[in-house]
């Protein structure tokens, strides 16, 4: 190997053993987006099969699902 090339592979590892230290800001951004996918993964299914049950035809309409805000508020004010 050339010395250049040894010098850029070096360089490159130590950037990224940096990187992987806790307080690396691209690693806090990907935890927080993992999180977010758990925490509103359960809504995110509850949407999509209504979706498909309404345009796709693929399943059963949920009536008493309430998309949005004003849905919600009506249906906690029977």
């Amino acid at each position: 190997m050339s010395k250049e090339l040894v010098l850029v592979i070096s360089k490159m590892i130590k950037e990224w053993c940096e990187c992987t230290s806790s307080a690396c800001p691209r690693q806090k951004s990907t935890f927080v987006n993992v999180a977010t996918l758990f925490i509103l993964s359960g809504t995110f299914f509850k949407l999509l099969k209504d979706y498909k049950a309404r345009y796709m035809g693929i399943g059963k309409v949920d009536k008493d699902m309430a998309l949005f805000y004003e849905d919600k508020k009506e249906k906690e004010e029977k």
